[in-house]
Order: structure tokens, then C-alpha cells, then sequence
């Protein structure tokens, strides 16, 4: 029999309701057939985020493509949600400070829950919206203050690393959905030091690239050719990064026709654009 002593913590097990594929899944699986408490705390975290889910079915309307910065703003107090057991379980954790805590848009309609790892101390980001990553996937987001901003990968999540804890003076963040991205596939096929391309998204907006340089270190230029529902005269915000890393390479501010210069280092095949505005 498990004492409480051997619990995960109420963090770990948000992280097990909304990572499908979290490190250690099936050893906490084992843990919940034989603790009465756990399986409570599971069952309550996912009926909140089912509330929660089920509340924000319209963001992929109200959001996607929605112009400027989304402000993101802790739910409740600092410290989790008391009427919630699944947020204010700790477990073995004997922080003095919060272990998760959510944050949401004025208008409830984006959702953004910051979780740490009790093992790894790593602060992860998950960004809340109906069906897989139909908006939380590929959204600019800088949390609590930072420089840097960040990218959500396709499941909506972001790992920040070992970070300090947002305080009440920071905890918030700003996110803004991407217009439009593309893969730079057509660049990689490309064997000559030099030479340009017209990229089109999925959506069919497009881009013009232009390219100097070796493979492995090119110039790149990147001009907006067409953007459905661009902002006149608005500044538009373009990032580069690596497939699958959350921490672009390059981003960039331009008011079009302006173009962007970014350098570019690596197997461009990899490399991903994604305008924002």
C-alpha cells in the first residue's frame, strides 16, 4: 500500500492529465491502481480541464488569426486554485511556493497552465484550446516578463527549463496565434549559393525568399507576398526555428512591403516561418 509520502505531486499529475506523452506515464499509471487518493485527485483535474476545454470550443473562430497580443492573466490568487483538490495537492513537494497555477485571457477564451517538474525543477507551458493544437500549436508566447520569447510545439506546450517561479508582479503572459507558416523544404533543394522562391502556406498566403550564401550558412530575405486578413500598415512579426524546438532562432518586426533579413545556420529543410501579427 502507498503511504502519501510516495505520491507524485498535484503538479505531476496535471502534467499526466495533459501530456499524453510525459517521461515516467506508465509508472504513474501503475501508482493510480493502487492509490484511492491519486485516482481522486486525477479524476478531478480532468473534469477541470474538461469544464475548461468545453468553455473555450469557440477559440478556434475568436482566435486564430486575431490581430495583436492576447494578454494572459493569473486565475484566482498566486497560489493554485483552492477550491480545486487536483491544483492544491502537493504530494511529497514541500515547496513554499505553488507548483502549477493557471493563467487566462480577459475573456476566458485562452487558457494557459505553467506546471513545474519536481524531479527536473523545469517550468512547462501548456496553452489550452479545443481538438489537437488547432491554435495552441506554432503560438508566439512570452511568459512572465522575459526577453525571450518562446513557440508552442504542436501539442501546445513549451518547456522553459529550470526558471525561477513567476511572482505577483510577473505572472502573466503575452501570446499572439500565428497568421500563416511555411516549411522551407523549396530552399533546401536548392544547390546553388544564391536564388529565390515563392512559398505558399496551406491557407495560400505566400511568401518570396531569397537566399545568398552556402547551404549550411545562407542570407535569408524574406518578403510578404499575400496574407489573408493582414492589418494594413500593422507590423507584422516573423520568427524562424528550428522543426520542433520551441525557442525560435530569429525573429524579426517589419511594417510590409518591408522584407526581413535573417541569417540562417543549418540544414534549411528543417527550418519553419511563421508570420504573426
Amino acid at each position: 500500500m502507498n503511504t502519501r509520502q510516495d505520491c507524485p505531486t498535484g503538479a505531476d499529475w496535471d502534467r499526466y492529465v495533459l501530456d499524453q506523452s510525459m517521461q515516467g506515464r506508465a509508472a504513474m499509471e501503475r501508482h493510480l491502481q493502487e492509490c484511492a487518493y491519486c485516482a481522486f485527485v486525477v479524476e478531478e483535474s480532468k473534469r477541470l480541464w474538461q469544464d475548461v476545454l468545453a468553455g473555450v470550443d469557440t477559440v478556434h473562430s475568436a482566435r486564430q488569426g486575431a490581430v495583436g497580443i492576447v494578454i494572459l492573466e493569473a486565475v484566482g490568487d498566486w497560489i493554485p486554485l483552492p477550491q480545486v483538490p487536483a491544483l492544491a495537492a502537493k504530494g511529497i513537494s514541500g515547496d513554499a511556493e505553488p507548483s502549477s497555477l493557471t493563467l487566462a485571457s480577459a475573456d476566458r477564451t485562452v487558457w494557459l497552465r505553467v506546471v513545474r517538474d519536481a524531479n527536473t525543477r523545469d517550468v512547462w507551458l501548456y496553452l489550452l484550446s479545443e481538438g489537437e493544437g488547432a491554435t495552441a500549436a506554432n503560438v508566439m508566447l512570452r511568459p512572465f516578463g522575459l526577453d525571450e520569447v518562446f513557440i508552442t510545439d504542436l501539442l501546445g506546450r513549451i518547456n522553459l527549463g529550470p526558471v525561477p517561479w513567476p511572482t505577483r508582479d510577473t505572472v502573466q503572459a503575452e501570446v499572439m496565434f500565428p497568421k500563416a507558416s511555411f516549411r522551407l523544404a523549396e530552399v533546401h533543394e536548392q544547390e546553388q549559393p544564391a536564388g529565390q522562391a515563392l512559398l505558399r502556406s496551406a491557407t495560400g498566403d505566400e511568401i518570396r525568399l531569397s537566399w545568398t550564401g552556402e547551404k549550411r550558412h545562407r542570407r535569408l530575405t524574406v518578403e510578404i507576398a499575400r496574407l489573408a486578413g493582414m492589418t494594413a500598415d500593422a507590423p507584422v512579426k516573423l520568427a524562424v526555428r528550428s522543426a520542433g524546438q520551441t525557442r525560435p532562432m530569429h525573429v524579426a518586426t517589419i511594417v510590409p512591403p518591408a522584407a526581413a533579413g535573417l541569417e540562417s545556420e543549418g540544414d534549411l529543410a528543417a527550418l519553419e516561418i511563421y508570420i504573426y501579427q
